[in-house]
């Protein structure tokens, strides 16, 4: 078995150059405001101040990342076989790139944590890659290339365990993330505590 997923460079640039433009509409609106408005006080002048030099601060790292990917020439490759998992990124200094055997892969873990309960509100996902030792790889949605949701819907098909959770508040998140340690913690005491095997 052998699933690849790939995004090239020109594709990765678009995206870039599009989210700057994007963002520099965004960023004018806010100075916009700032220049036209009357009778602001000065705290929201400050507000839109600092919003428009952190648009302007967010277009050039977003027009360096589209260039990155033009000079690189290089597609995102993401490949999982029956051994391993293999996620090749063209420009390393936007993200790394890695390999991992499927048998070093304990679990795949998605968890989307909301600001309330309410349908609408607004939300940040986390997705990670936890290995068998206890050490875990962040995959950051906005910087991978490939979208670690299809990545990890294939890793399940592979038979590697894929979890999905909703978490709504911060509480509730380290709640579950000190469970999680917890648990891992008990497992590894558990293996110290298995007795040699004497022939």
């Amino acid at each position: 078995m052998s699933v690849v997923f790939t995004k090239t460079a020109e594709e990765s640039a678009k995206g870039s150059f599009l989210g700057a433009a994007f963002v520099t509409v965004v960023g004018g609106l806010f100075v916009g405001t700032f220049f036209l408005a009357e009778g602001l006080p000065t705290f929201a002048k400050v507000i839109l101040l600092g919003v428009g030099l952190l648009s302007f601060l967010w277009v050039r790292s977003l027009i360096r990342e589209g260039r990155s990917y033009l000079r690189s020439g290089r597609d995102w490759r993401v490949e999982i076989t029956d051994r391993k998992l293999s996620w090749q990124s063209p420009v390393q200094e936007i993200m790394a790139s890695f390999e991992i055997p499927l048998s070093n892969i304990q679990a795949v873990r998605h968890v989307r944590t909301r600001r309330s309960q309410r349908s609408g509100s607004g939300y940040r996902d986390a997705y990670t890659i936890e290995r068998h030792k206890g050490e875990t790889i962040k995959v950051s949605d906005q910087i991978s290339g490939i979208q670690p949701d299809v990545v990890f819907t294939a890793l399940q098909e592979a038979g590697v365990p894929y979890e999905k959770e909703v978490i709504h508040t911060k509480e509730q998140f380290r709640e579950k993330r000190e469970l999680r340690r917890a648990k891992r913690r008990e497992r590894r005491a558990k293996r110290r505590l298995q007795p040699a095997t004497v022939n």
